[in-house]
């Protein structure tokens, strides 16, 4: 893939930054549209929902299209949907913008997935996925702190112009690298059919939104989370979160390499085991910021890592339907997503912060009990 892998990178970096930068400028952006807190925090549900949906319906409907034609409308209609939001002047606009953009989302990455696996020679898989899935992690470190910085400087409607900007570059960057010719699978009735009687396929993808949500029922609330239990302010919050993003990179490279040295299946379980453990380790250690710190590192090392391997070995069990079984996988991540804030925010109102980790711990171990419910019959990789 050559160049192209990085701009591949760099595109999931403008779109992981502009979907998690709104609850960065929530407060000024509810204001901006005239709505209420709680009701602009819809926006990320309403994504969500869009994104789960959407996903596998239009990977089904362009599955006959030129890999690069598809990655490329994925990312301008994602980056145009950013621009639209940013002038938006009311709810209705706002809303519109945010379904047409996660739609654009989900047809660019889990096509960038295909690509890289499907170009990549068997030994590399592992590696180049994370190579292109770092974007992810490095907008964790960068992109949704500075667009938030420029939400808050310079008014929110700056944030989501820089997203769609970022998104261009990216665009405009593979235009001029991205290599024609790369044929997607196209999907039949008999696909669909085999993918819904496999329910080791199934649980496999499962396995996705157990572990989203498990680490999204805690990080929906970190913050506060680390005011209440540590005692931290503005800057302490903004060094752990620097530092649970530096180890989410570093895991996602680990993933990579971890996949094509042992398998996919082995790395996901270490994966999976680990990030429990930091999940519950979160709450035993309440009150000290050093375990804090030490869980923190460690769920964002192991939870990271995950991504590459659990992608490579949904490739390896997809058969003719890789194409929908990626978008199936991209679509758990945000069903995932939704429902770990939502268990968060219950956890919360009924045991407060503390007990945040042993929820997100819960959630993972399920994760670990439906891979291995999946696990494969003969060969120990897939």
């Amino acid at each position: 893939m050559g160049r192209s892998l990085l701009f591949l990178a760099f595109g999931n970096f403008a779109i992981a930054s502009g979907v998690f930068v709104v609850p960065g400028v929530l407060a000024p952006l509810s204001q901006g549209l005239g709505m209420s807190v709680a009701n602009a925090g819809q926006l990320l549900t309403v994504y969500a929902v869009a994104y789960a949906i959407g996903s596998p319906l239009l990977a089904a409907l362009t599955s006959h299209w030129d890999r690069r034609r598809l990655v490329m409308t994925g990312l301008a209609v994602f980056s145009a949907a950013n621009a639209v939001f940013a002038l938006a002047d009311g709810p209705g606009l706002a809303f519109a913008a945010r379904i047409v953009a996660a739609f654009g989302a989900g047809v660019f990455t889990p096509t960038v997935t295909y690509v890289v696996a499907t170009t990549s020679p068997p030994e590399r898989r592992g590696r180049n996925l994370s190579i292109a899935f770092l974007g992810l992690s490095v907008a964790q470190v960068v992109g949704i702190p500075a667009a938030t910085y420029l939400g808050f400087a310079y008014g929110w409607r700056s944030a989501f112009f820089a997203v769609a900007a970022l998104g261009g570059i990216g665009w405009l960057s593979l235009l001029l690298t991205m290599p024609k010719g790369i044929r997607g699978q196209r999907i039949s009735g008999a696909a669909w059919r085999a993918i819904a009687r496999d329910w080791r396929l199934l649980l496999a993808i499962a396995v996705t939104a157990l572990q989203f949500s498990g680490q999204f029922a805690a990080y929906t609330y970190i913050g506060p989370m680390l005011a209440a239990e540590n005692g931290l302010e503005a800057d302490g919050i903004t060094a752990v979160l620097f530092a649970f993003g530096a180890s989410s990179i570093v895991g996602g490279l680990a993933g990579g390499w971890l996949s094509d040295r042992i398998g996919p299946y082995p790395a996901i379980m270490i994966a999976l085991v680990a990030m429990t453990a930091g999940l519950a380790l979160l709450t035993v250690g309440n009150g000290s910021l050093i375990v804090t710190v030490a869980a923190l590192s460690l769920w964002a090392l192991f939870g990271f890592a995950y991504n590459t391997p659990q992608q490579a070995r949904l490739i390896g069990m997809a058969g003719q339907g890789q194409t929908i079984v990626l978008a199936m996988n991209a679509s758990a991540v945000y069903i995932g997503t939704a429902t770990g804030g939502l268990v968060g925010g219950l956890t919360t109102a009924a045991w407060g912060y503390g007990a945040l980790g042993a929820a997100g711990a819960v959630l993972s171990a399920l994760g670990v009990a439906a891979l291995w419910l999946s696990r494969p019959k003969a060969s120990p990789v897939q």
